[in-house]
C-alpha cells in the first residue's frame, strides 16, 4: 500500500514509482507458470508468536516446525535439515544440507557464522557493538590454495564539539604580497615531514614523464 511504499522510499532513498516498478517485476517473475511462491505464517492468537511457517516454491517446500517454546525444526520436502532458536537475546541456527553445513549464533554483542562446504570453510566472528569491537574473518579453500585470516579492530569516536575556525588573520590569494608568500613558504619548509612528502610527490610525478622514480 502507499503508506508502506512511502516508508520504504524514505529508508531506501528510492522513488516510490521505481519501487512499484521493481515490485511489479518481482511479482511477474513469481507468478509465471513455471514459478510460484506461497508463504504461510501461523501465529499464536494470544501472544502473536510464530507457531509454524511454510514456504512452497515450485517443487520445494521449506518448513519451520515448532518443537519447543522458541525452537523450530527446519525441513525441506519433509526432511529435517537443521534447527533454529529465537529468543529475546539470541538466535541460533544450525543447517546441514547437501554437503553444506551452516552454524550461526547472534546475540546483542556478538555474531559467529561458520560455513563448511566441499570446497572449504568460511568463518566470521564479531564481538562488540557499533562503538567498539573486533572482527575476525577466516577463509580456507584448499582447492584454490587460499588460507586467509583477517583481524580488524574498530572504534567509533564522535567529536562532541568543533571550535570555530579563526579567519581574522587571513589574506586573499589575489591580494597576497611577496612578503606574505615568503612567510608562508618559510613556515612550510620548517616542517621537515611536509618537505619530505612534497619531495616524494615531486619525484613520482617527474617519473611519470621520465619513466624513472628515485627514492
Amino acid at each position: 500500500n502507499d503508506k508502506l511504499l512511502n516508508s520504504l522510499s524514505k529508508v531506501t532513498n528510492v522513488e516510490v514509482n521505481n519501487l512499484k516498478e521493481e515490485l511489479n517485476n518481482i511479482k511477474s517473475e513469481l507468478t509465471k507458470e513455471d514459478g510460484k511462491l506461497v508463504l504461510e505464517l501461523y501465529l499464536n492468537k494470544i501472544g502473536q508468536k510464530l507457531e509454524y511457517a511454510v514456504i512452497n516454491m515450485d517443487n520445494e517446500k521449506l518448513e519451520l516446525s515448532k518443537t519447543g517454546d522458541d525452537t523450530f525444526n527446519i525441513l525441506v520436502n519433509n526432511e529435517k535439515i537443521g534447527s533454529i532458536t529465537f529468543t529475546k537475546d539470541e538466535i541460533d541456527l544450525i543447517v546441514d544440507y547437501e554437503d553444506n553445513n551452516v552454524n550461526l549464533k547472534l546475540t546483542k554483542d556478538a555474531l559467529n557464522i561458520t560455513i563448511k562446504t566441499e570446497e572449504g570453510n568460511f568463518n566470521i566472528k564479531l564481538n562488540g557493538n557499533e562503538q567498539k569491537g573486533k572482527v575476525i574473518v577466516n577463509i580456507n579453500v584448499p582447492s584454490a590454495k587460499i588460507d586467509l585470516i583477517i583481524n580488524i579492530d574498530y572504534e567509533n569516536k564522535s567529536i562532541k564539539s568543533v571550535k570555530a575556525k579563526d579567519y581574522s588573520n587571513y589574506v586573499e590569494l589575489d591580494k597576497m604580497t611577496e612578503d606574505d608568500y615568503n612567510g608562508i613558504m618559510t613556515k612550510l619548509y620548517e616542517n621537515e615531514a611536509l618537505v619530505t612528502l612534497i619531495q616524494d610527490i615531486s619525484n613520482i610525478t617527474d617519473g611519470l614523464f621520465t619513466n624513472e622514480v628515485y627514492y
